[in-house]
């Protein structure tokens, strides 16, 4: 996709060990208030979550500092546009975790689910092979759009997700069981808990629904992606919907 709006849009994340969040808040808080950037980032001694929206030329420049800095080398960036600044302010926090599950012993940088490709997920679904798709992102964001058949958790918080874990995924642990979010920070966790919980074959959508809208042509989704933003949603296309997407029906667990 070329860039033919005003405003670059990213997401990015990457669990690492940062010893000192505190030191990162501010230079990133320098740079970004420096370059007019907006958005958030969510800092941790686990990691890195942001979503930043500016000039092409202004995320080119904070990219390049992102690649200096061997923690957050070669990060996969979902990038979008659009025509208007999607956030009101730049907010940076230090936080206990850049994604929220509250169960300190679920490490992502130890263990994790194996990446599946855009590509290769529409490429499986085309081929109808026998794989369970997981969403596990909250009920009101499943509301716009999921895949065709996969499972709604139906939480109302990422930390609820471990509940539905233990009570309802039991009969599937020994299925092929492919887990999505909005960018993949989520199913970093998620299939974090799941090995733990000793589900056998677990893998995550390598940069979620954004990265399989901006490698595929988006079949098999139905609806819009919910994104953190004042686009409130975006389609296939990584472009804001233009009315809210309907989700297919979800499959109930036994």
């Amino acid at each position: 996709m070329s860039n033919v709006t005003n405003i670059t849009n990213i997401a990015f994340y990457r669990f690492v060990k940062i010893a000192d969040p505190e030191a990162l808040h501010v230079r990133l808080s320098s740079l970004c208030a420096e370059l007019g950037l907006k958005g958030t980032i969510l800092l941790a001694s686990e990691g890195i979550n942001g979503m930043l929206a500016g000039e092409d030329n202004n995320i080119s420049a904070i990219l390049t500092h992102f690649e200096l800095d061997p923690r957050f080398k070669d990060m996969l960036i979902k990038r979008s546009y659009s025509d208007a600044q999607p956030f009101k302010k730049i907010v940076i926090k230090v936080k206990e975790e850049v994604i929220s599950l509250g169960i300190p012993e679920v490490n992502p940088i130890e263990q994790t689910g194996k990446y599946i490709k855009p590509q290769e997920l529409r490429e499986c679904l085309e081929k109808g092979e026998d794989v369970i798709l997981l969403d596990t992102r909250n009920a009101f964001e499943v509301e716009m759009g999921t895949f065709k058949n996969a499972i709604n958790p139906q939480t109302t918080s990422f930390g609820k997700f471990p509940d539905f874990v233990k009570d309802k995924l039991g009969s599937i642990k020994d299925k092929k069981i492919v887990t999505f979010c909005t960018g993949g920070i989520r199913c970093e966790k998620a299939t974090s808990l799941m090995l733990k919980a000793g589900f056998n074959e677990v893998y995550q959508l390598e940069g979620g629904i954004l990265e399989y809208f901006a490698q595929t042509d988006g079949k098999y989704f139905d609806g819009s992606c919910f994104v953190f933003d004042e686009r409130i949603s975006l389609d296939h296309k990584l472009q804001p919907a233009k009315k809210k997407g309907k989700a297919h029906a979800s499959p109930s667990i036994k």
